[in-house]
């Protein structure tokens, strides 16, 4: 049986079909200058991963990167 596991997957996002953030300065830029557009006192950003990340890395660099008041990180496997 062959598996059906997508090793490359991707999400396209309306309105962003021809942007790409590379590096976590340039991610947190255009995550900080969402933030700042909204103008909420309170913003939930949301992090999906894939399996095989290193959710640690990505968890402390939104860390250092955005410096949240609040910060969560649920482990849940399935």
């Amino acid at each position: 049986m062959k598996p059906n596991y997508d090793k490359y997957p991707t999400v396209k996002i309306a309105g962003y079909d021809s942007e790409c953030w590379a590096w976590w300065q340039a991610i947190f830029e255009k995550i900080q200058a969402e933030i700042a557009a909204h103008g909420k006192q309170k913003t939930v950003v949301v992090v999906e991963t894939y399996p095989g990340v290193d959710d640690d890395e990505i968890m402390s660099a939104i860390a250092n990167g955005l410096c949240p008041n609040a910060f969560s990180m649920p482990k849940t496997h399935f």
